[in-house]
């Protein structure tokens, strides 16, 4: 899989089995049952950014929490809301006209 050339992308990546097989800006830590904290390169601020999960599992449900402006944690559930491991791709985009967002 080739990553995706994002003109307001500030990080991109896919998980397969808690392994980031394609990645661009940052890195995956897996830690626990459906807990994973995503890591990115360039500090992002929670107002300066819009994250995207999606997961590639039927049936599974996703929960983003802004832990800091460079680590954000990944929450992944079945269809009972019980943590569950998922493969799932992420985004994170720049919110044009931020502070900090240069556009």
């Amino acid at each position: 899989m080739t990553v995706p050339a994002l003109t307001n992308a500030w990080a991109f990546l896919r998980n397969v089995a808690g392994v980031a097989v394609a990645a661009k800006g940052a890195t995956l830590t897996v830690t626990g049952v459906g807990d994973y904290t995503l890591n990115l390169n360039q500090a992002a601020d929670s107002l300066e950014t819009a994250i995207t999960v999606t997961p590639e599992s039927a049936g599974r449900m996703v929960r983003i929490v802004h832990t800091s402006d460079t680590a954000k944690q990944i929450l992944t559930y079945d269809d009972a809301g019980v943590a569950a491991d998922s493969d799932f791709t992420a985004l994170v985009e720049r919110i044009l006209g931020s502070a900090t967002g240069g556009y």
